[in-house]
């Protein structure tokens, strides 16, 4: 204790005489000494035997505060990082959600154009292929396969309008063999997607039966014109552009 004193009398009276780094040096070891006696006395008193670290200002030398050993120190390029993480967790834990409130759903991939058959065919195309298994077959229900007879029934159309719709997409999106009707188009998946490198657009199973579901038959063609034309949104700026993968700057509108 004796020599922190004369420390701090030194710093006091030669003051002017030291140099700046001497200065600091000098205050950093009475800081240092000042800070022993304390820990010391709040061991004598407390019986505390836990070791802890000085954090010590690099300019001044003045002790701004202690940590114990072992502790974890985050710097500020890790925190940015973790709050990034987080983020996309987040994200994530979000678009999970967000999956199992709207349900299954199928995939059509993006280059794929609707437009070589009529826009009332496409809308109830879009509507059919939610009866799709993952095997390609399309299912009444359970165990049930659709036949060409059910399309009527399954459409809500007449029979005139069940004949008009099948002549359109038959072996081209779809064919009946002895089981029933079956998925031949590669351009529509139903389940896992092999070729990461192409886009695609998603179909949710359950929306997509609410919204025929009340809209009449008169005006599927409005559901098809919505399904031609949704290619053409950007993927990022959800706008409609003749370009959609292009950046903001170049888009078409």
């Amino acid at each position: 204790m004796y020599l922190g004193v004369w420390l701090r009398h030194s710093l006091e009276t030669n003051s002017n005489q030291l140099k700046k780094g001497q200065k600091t040096q000098l205050y950093c070891l009475f800081n240092w000494l000042l800070f022993l006696c304390k820990k010391k006395g709040k061991r004598m008193q407390t019986n505390v035997n836990e070791e802890t670290l000085m954090i010590v200002d690099k300019i001044s030398g003045e002790i701004i505060g202690e940590m114990p050993v072992g502790s974890k120190v985050i710097t500020p390029k890790q925190m940015e990082a973790r709050r990034q993480y987080n983020a996309r967790k987040n994200n994530y834990e979000m678009r999970k959600c967000n999956n199992s409130e709207l349900g299954y759903f199928y995939f059509i991939y993006h280059e794929h154009q609707l437009g070589n058959i009529s826009a009332e065919t496409v809308g109830r195309l879009i509507y059919l292929l939610t009866y799709v298994d993952y095997n390609n077959n399309f299912m009444i229900r359970k165990n049930c396969h659709m036949k060409k007879s059910d399309l009527q029934e399954v459409l809500h159309v007449s029979r005139a309008t069940a004949n008009r719709f099948w002549n359109e997409i038959k072996d081209v999106y779809i064919e009946e063999n002895d089981k029933g009707l079956m998925l031949i188009c590669d351009d529509i998946i139903r389940g896992k997607i092999n070729d990461k490198q192409k886009l695609f657009q998603k179909f949710y199973i359950k929306y997509i039966r609410n919204l025929y579901s009340a809209t009449k038959s008169t005006n599927h063609r409005y559901l098809g014109y919505i399904y031609q034309i949704m290619p053409y949104i950007n993927f990022e700026y959800n706008v409609l552009c003749k370009n959609p993968m292009e950046i903001l700057k170049m888009l078409n509108f």
